[in-house]
């Protein structure tokens, strides 16, 4: 299927854009020719006169009609009653590049970011974190770093295969999802013995509520980021996984109050780069 948009100039860097024909199967649809129109324009930093939304705005728009028209028809099939699904998008640019003042700095976008937030009154955080569990289009991928999208394709398989990419995950707003309470937990084993602690680690790994698990040094076994519906499973998951494992001889839990900063970015760091 193909869409057709007919554009004229309108003055300065504005431009005056309709619908046009759509095309399906060889046939013709003229149904929408001339039924939605819209100014584009530049604000008056980039010479423009601000009479309408710019060609990047008009991007972010349209990523954010994918966005929602993807997740509402992937919640329908999931039988998942969304409430609102909220997005901010972001496109960031070198204007160097843009310009053409610096050869060496893309000309494009350096990185588009879409943060995405989900309310439901109805589904759990499981469904909602299954819903939006998918990675980002190859064919994205492949615009951004200027290959071809079988190429980027093959090489993430290959990072796949060789355990590089562990995972595609969605990260989801708990301010959407009831709010969880978050606690960081620091444990200490009975004992050091190799038995422990690798039978602690094999329960740790198995708990869901456990977002994140470390073997430490320094006076502690374990430090644990947990995640509960509310203060009282909270203390449910505290009795059943610290104070009644027979593999653990104290515990202290830190409430988590704000989280300042979290994230899974790993920096790709230059080995020759100095110290």
């Amino acid at each position: 299927m193909s869409f057709q948009v007919t554009a004229r100039s309108h003055g300065g860097l504005a431009v005056r854009a309709e619908t046009g024909s759509s095309f399906q199967n060889g046939k013709e649809d003229r149904s929408r020719v001339g039924k939605f129109s819209n100014i584009g324009d530049e604000p008056p930093g980039l010479l423009g006169t601000d009479r309408g939304m710019s060609p990047t705005e008009y991007i972010l728009q349209a990523l954010a009609g994918c966005y929602t028209a993807s997740l509402t028809l992937m919640a329908a099939e999931k039988g998942v009653e969304l409430d609102l699904i909220e997005l901010d998008l972001y496109f960031d640019i070198d204007m160097k590049g843009f310009l053409g003042l610096d050869k060496n700095v893309r000309k494009g976008a350096k990185g588009i970011r879409v943060d995405v937030r989900l309310k439901s009154s109805t589904a759990s955080y499981e469904q909602l974190e299954e819903l939006i569990n998918n990675r980002l289009p190859h064919s994205a991928i492949a615009e951004k770093i200027g290959l071809s999208t079988p190429s980027v394709q093959r090489r993430i398989s290959r990072l796949e295969e060789k355990g590089v990419i562990r995972a595609n995950i969605a990260v989801i707003d708990p301010s959407h999802v009831g709010n969880p309470v978050t606690a960081v937990i620091e444990s200490r084993l009975v004992e050091d013995r190799s038995i422990v602690m690798d039978r602690a680690k094999r329960y740790f790994r198995s708990v869901d509520e456990i977002q994140q698990c470390y073997f430490v040094n320094g006076g502690v076994s374990f430090i644990i980021i947990m995640i509960a519906r509310d203060l009282q499973h909270f203390e449910r998951l505290v009795r059943q996984h610290f104070a009644d494992n027979q593999d653990i001889l104290t515990y202290r839990t830190l409430i988590v109050l704000d989280t300042v900063k979290t994230g899974m970015n790993v920096p790709l760091f230059d080995p020759e780069a100095p110290a």
